[in-house]
């Protein structure tokens, strides 16, 4: 690096300077992020998820574990924070910022400890090796496509796994080194070291699907950075592999017939979608570079995209990315060969970002359709491996330019990156900020209306809201949930006719879904039909028997329609799910007491 660089180093060798430099940034441009609201996945995923809402339940016959087997680790973190502020977001924000910062110094110490290994010990001055840990890091923690996994709640199962992850693989590195070392405290070391990262990694693997990479990304690490006997080497390697199984297994019912395995196999390697594996791969194909473009120029950054899906290998656009892809990667087997070099010996650090960013994006990015084909936060866990090629590479082009021009240069890329992020941040600051910002990125997608509908409705706006549920609707003809809210925002307003209809088509596209039925059965219930009512309230208790709105409804039809001991019987087990219910409760004794008059 420069000598402009070289000479102002005693403060970058002290290990508290990063701490503090990161801690510092960090919280200044995240500060406004840490009252936004809960949006979008985090609904289902958070305050609409009664399984986080105990931790008794949440342990109790393996309830958790049950529900969420991949991702265990990460619901439990979002029960802690139930348990300790119930739906307030600032406790979760300060989590996931928390966890973004540790990242960011867990991906400055692993830039670090890999110019410590064997192959790259003698490679570049120390103060050279802790600039470009603290490029890397810094990158990391201030690039704006990171508020996809730090500002989006729900996706601190990304940025978690991305902690087990990085600390697994420092853990492995570390035990290497301790046994390279061959000294007899060193050997002690090596095992603890060892035991840990394999530790970590089955943390991860319980974490999210993506930690599946980790034993891939730790076998190139072992040939990039590591030599010895190759039986040796395979012993340190294998518990990483065997952990391979670790994730299919616990997606499947290993003791069903081979026929039912494998499909079980192929339904949890397609989520959600009816893209083909072929779509869902070409497609990607484009959805890489745009993450590229993203990394280098994160403009026009979007929470839900509108993006076009691809079918043909020879859609122009298709050609060009394939091309852009395969010329990336022979650059990296470029680099690697060159590497072999002594003089060359950074173009290995480079190459190997470029392996683990397409190896890491390789769960989400290939063979396994998702029914989003693109989200930002899927690039938190690749942009390692980005940060760290593009640190190195400007560790190269330094030499060849002015060096006090260079270092304001990146100190303007990290400001500019830095007010990124804060303005970024600024547009999560409500959900009605959030998707008016998506709708004029993605105006042809019928989701961002239906969520900006959502948000309107929440603030009184109820006619704005039925124009953007409609919007949806014209977008997406089946469009269930957005009838179902086009109805409940018509029944608001007195238009019950139009309201009927809406919840009627809301069905026909999602017969099994309980709000529809129970939105249904309160509007008979208002028109005075009140065995249509009774009707779809058990239509509605059938598929969620969980719920007290339709069971108090259903008790209160079947008192009004003369049926008490059947509405006594309904209050009752409302009660005996919901035992603190006050409405409950006064209308169960104002059964008992028509009941009395009865007689």
């Amino acid at each position: 690096m420069s000598k402009y660089l070289q000479s102002r180093k005693p403060w970058i060798e002290n290990s508290a300077f990063p701490v503090f430099v990161f801690l510092l940034i960090g919280l200044a441009i995240y500060s406004n992020t840490l009252h936004s609201p809960f949006v979008f996945d985090d609904g289902p995923s958070i305050t609409r998820n009664p399984t986080i809402k105990s931790l008794e339940n949440f342990f109790g016959n393996s309830t958790g574990y049950d529900k969420y087997p991949t991702r265990f680790i990460g619901y439990l973190t979002f029960a802690l924070n139930y348990a300790v502020g119930a739906f307030d977001p600032f406790g979760y924000h300060i989590f996931n910022l928390t966890i973004h910062m540790i990242n960011s110094l867990l991906v400055y110490f692993f830039v670090l400890i890999t110019f410590h290994t064997p192959f790259m010990k003698k490679s570049l001055p120390e103060a050279t090796a802790r600039e470009i840990s603290m490029i890397s890091g810094m990158l990391f923690l201030v690039h704006p496509v990171q508020t996809g996994a730090v500002t989006f709640v729900v996706q601190r199962l990304t940025s978690l796994t991305t902690t087990f992850y990085l600390v697994s693989l420092l853990f492995y590195i570390v035990s290497r080194i301790q046994y390279v070392s061959r000294s007899k405290s060193s050997e002690n070391k090596f095992f603890l070291y060892l035991t840990s990262s394999l530790i970590f990694c089955l943390i991860a693997m319980k974490t999210k699907e993506i930690s599946f990479t980790l034993p891939f990304i730790i076998l190139i690490y072992e040939c990039f950075f590591f030599d010895g006997p190759f039986m040796r080497r395979a012993c340190f390697l294998l518990p990483f592999l065997l952990s391979l199984l670790i994730i299919p297994l616990s997606l499947i019912d290993v003791r069903a017939p081979l026929g039912e395995v494998l499909s079980d196999i192929d339904n949890a390697t397609k989520v959600q979608t009816d893209l083909s594996r072929g779509e869902y791969l070409l497609t990607q194909l484009s959805v890489i570079v745009t993450y590229i473009r993203l990394l280098i120029l994160p403009i026009n950054q979007n929470l839900d995209y509108d993006y076009p899906i691809y079918r043909s290998l020879f859609d122009p656009r298709i050609l060009f990315c394939a091309g852009f892809l395969l010329f990336l990667f022979g650059i990296a087997l470029w680099f690697f060969f060159r590497s072999r070099r002594p003089s060359s010996a950074s173009f290995r650090v480079l190459s190997f970002g470029i392996f683990w960013f397409f190896v890491t994006l390789s769960i989400e990015s290939s063979l396994v359709p998702i029914v989003d084909v693109i989200f930002e936060h899927r690039i938190y866990l690749p942009s390692v491996g980005a940060f760290l090629s593009l640190a190195v590479a400007a560790s190269l082009i330094s030499g060849k330019w002015n060096s006090k021009a260079w270092t304001w240069m990146l100190i303007l890329i990290m400001a500019t990156f830095s007010v990124a992020t804060y303005k970024r941040n600024m547009i999560w600051r409500d959900d009605l900020s959030l998707w008016s910002d998506n709708v004029k990125k993605s105006p042809g997608k019928g989701r961002p209306h239906y969520n900006l509908g959502n948000s309107y409705y929440l603030r009184g706006m109820t006619y704005e809201a039925i124009q953007e549920f409609q919007e949806a609707i014209r977008m997406d003809s089946s469009y269930a949930d957005a009838y179902l809210n086009l109805g409940v925002a018509y029944a608001s307003i007195g238009e019950e006719e139009k309201a009927m209809a809406a919840l009627h088509k809301a069905i026909q596209f999602k017969p099994d879904d309980p709000e529809s039925h129970y939105n249904l059965g309160l509007l008979y219930g208002n028109k005075g039909s009140g065995n249509l009512a009774i009707e779809q309230y058990k239509k509605a208790l059938s598929l969620n028997p969980a719920s007290v709105n339709a069971r108090n409804n259903l008790g209160i039809a079947l008192a009004e329609s003369g049926r008490i001991d059947e509405a006594i019987d309904q209050f009752r087990e409302g009660l005996r799910l919901f035992p603190g219910d006050e409405e409950l409760r006064k209308n169960i004794e104002k059964a008992y007491r028509l009941k009395s008059h009865s007689k």
